[in-house]
């Protein structure tokens, strides 16, 4: 007898917070240079492993991304093979050796209705809060420049949601500078927590954790054993010269 089509849309995918900083705090991007780097290794794999990363932030000692993975399984061997890349870049520029990056790269699952944009604000504030800029958008290595300035991205995949909730520039200008009020406070309470989820009681429910990380409860059969988030690190890694130079990205 023939299987019944199924009646809901049955998906993996999820949006996290995910960040790190140098061992020590120390500074990991030095220079344009380190930056651009570090944005083209991502970029160039996002397509290959399917995720899209809607909001960034680069500070001199530490990283943000707000970014959706359409299977939330890849998400620890995609971020650590693309870590691993740019250390072997620091490494051959700057002749050094040993860890860069401050133990595994944190991660917060994000449920998108409600949390997404106040992440985001949080993100992109991360410049200005640091005292390097008056504005968001005057730091060179943000999102904000995208959207505020309206530059070409090449990181940047817009979230359909962003113009059915702000519209225009002038809108999502202000509410970024909204930087007033409880809303603010709880938002940098919520998002440097340790706290692996962020949303409501249902989110919460639907979630499992997976070596130390939050994932969404697999729905639907059991994955075939050549489904590519077993080898998502070979994705990611396949194509890394095993010599890597300043201009290996």
């Amino acid at each position: 007898m023939s299987r019944k089509p199924r009646q809901t849309q049955i998906t993996n995918s999820q949006v996290y917070h995910v960040l790190n900083r140098g061992i020590l705090r120390q500074t990991i991007f030095h220079d344009d240079q380190d930056a651009r780097a570090f944005l083209q290794i991502i970029s160039r794999y996002k397509e290959k492993a399917n995720f899209e990363i809607y909001h960034w932030c680069l500070m001199p000692n530490h990283y943000h991304f707000l970014a959706k993975f359409a299977d939330g399984f890849l998400l620890s061997k995609v971020i650590g093979a693309c870590q691993q890349i740019y250390v072997l870049y620091y490494h051959r520029k700057y002749n050094t050796a040993g860890k860069l990056f401050q133990n595994r790269f944190k991660s917060q699952a994000i449920e998108q209705e409600k949390y997404f944009f106040a992440c985001a604000r949080y993100i992109e504030l991360n410049p200005k809060r640091a005292g390097l800029v008056s504005l968001p958008w005057d730091w060179k290595w943000t999102s904000a420049r995208h959207y505020i300035l309206s530059e070409k991205d090449d990181v940047v995949s817009l979230n359909p949601l962003w113009k059915e909730s702000f519209q225009n520039l002038d809108n999502y200008r202000k509410w970024i500078l909204d930087s007033h009020g409880a809303d603010i406070q709880r938002e940098q309470e919520l998002f440097r927590s340790s706290t692996s989820i962020v949303g409501s009681v249902e989110f919460r429910r639907g979630q499992t954790m997976q070596d130390g990380r939050a994932v969404p409860i697999r729905l639907g059969r059991p994955p075939k054993k050549n489904r590519s988030y077993l080898s998502g690190k070979q994705i990611v890694m396949k194509s890394v010269p095993t010599q890597c130079s300043l201009d290996i990205i």
